[in-house]
């Protein structure tokens, strides 16, 4: 479990998940520099909030991002478990939530920590605040955002 990792809340109205996300991991790695709105830009976000690809690629310019590479939901587990808990390297994600309207869509997490084996520690930008669910929903969700994941490193 990772200790110390800063709670950020993402700007109101706004669907900065995913620069919220990076915020977070630079403040961890001690890295202040970089504003809200310059991450944002780098991300390449949009009204929509941030395409994946098109925010990685933007973060490679700035960063060193690791991505996990596609594969099978077990082995994409097991690759966060080991750089979450044996590399005690925070994780962005993508998973998928449901709106008031039961519409689903993506939106950026940090996986810090796995309680027991059994349930995924996160930071939720979108209230700024810690959030746990079972190993199992949490890899349904993750799965149903694109089984997205990547490392951003100063």
């Amino acid at each position: 479990m990772i200790d110390d990792f800063p709670l950020i809340r993402q700007s109101s109205g706004e669907n900065d998940c995913l620069p919220a996300a990076v915020e977070a991991i630079l403040l961890w790695n001690g890295v202040a520099e970089y504003s809200r709105t310059e991450i944002a830009r780098i991300c390449r976000m949009t009204e929509e909030g941030c395409a994946w690809y098109d925010a990685v690629e933007g973060l490679r310019e700035h960063f060193d991002v690791e991505e996990f590479p596609a594969s099978d939901a077990d082995t994409l587990m097991d690759t966060l478990y080991d750089a979450v808990e044996n590399d005690e390297e925070p994780v962005a994600v993508r998973i998928a939530v449901a709106d008031f309207a039961g519409d689903i869509y993506g939106h950026a997490v940090v996986v810090v920590g796995f309680v027991n084996e059994e349930e995924i520690r996160y930071m939720d930008p979108l209230p700024g605040q810690w959030r746990t669910l079972p190993r199992a929903a949490f890899r349904q969700r993750w799965l149903q955002g694109g089984g997205f994941a990547l490392i951003v490193r100063p």
